[in-house]
């Protein structure tokens, strides 16, 4: 490897590191949250039906109620 070739390579080696280091400096941290909101999760079902309508198939089918 030539100088030069080693020189470029060390160039775009330290401009990788330095666009992984933003990336993952800037990324937001994840953030775990409850599932309380039970109405919220309806309306999204609900709003998902409308868009897009599945016909279900329910005869001769056991379903577990809780």
């Amino acid at each position: 490897m030539t100088p030069k070739n080693c020189q470029t390579a060390a160039a775009v080696a330290a401009f990788a590191a330095i666009v992984l280091a933003g990336m993952l400096r800037s990324s937001p941290l994840v953030k775990a949250t409850d599932d309380d909101d039970d109405d919220r999760n309806e309306s999204t079902i609900r709003r998902g039906f409308e868009i897009a309508p599945v016909p279900l198939n329910l005869t001769e089918k056991s379903a577990l109620v809780d």
